[in-house]
């Protein structure tokens, strides 16, 4: 990594079924890989989480579906409504080059940001 030569390998595909049909492609990426992955989410983490709106709870750090209903049941009072919503591929979809900019407007460090 110091030398920059390092590259992410391929990893394993399998398909896994869903259970309203159909299939769901996963890619399981190497071991030495996912040691990588590991430290750049904790560094990611440890940047960007302060700036997290306090009512978001996907994919955080102590917050999951429940701390999410957990809000909603105190803080979020009054609430007549929930919308409940299918969210599939949107991930596919997100600009990675506007993605990449706000990266590296908080992350000055090239070397990592090239990981990316």
């Amino acid at each position: 990594m110091k030398t920059e030569k390092f590259q992410f390998k391929l990893g394993i595909r399998i398909h896994i079924p869903k259970a309203s049909g159909g299939i769901r492609l996963l890619t399981i990426a190497p071991p030495r890989d996912k040691i990588i992955q590991e430290a750049m989410r904790i560094i990611l983490n440890i940047i960007f989480e302060p700036v997290f709106h306090e009512s978001s709870h996907g994919f955080r750090p102590n917050r999951s579906c429940h701390s999410a209903l957990q809000y909603l049941k105190i803080d979020a009072q009054p609430c007549t409504l929930f919308i409940e919503g299918d969210i599939t591929k949107c991930f596919d979809n997100i600009d990675h080059h506007k993605l990449i900019k706000i990266i590296e407007s908080k992350i000055l460090n090239k070397k990592f940001t090239k990981l990316i």
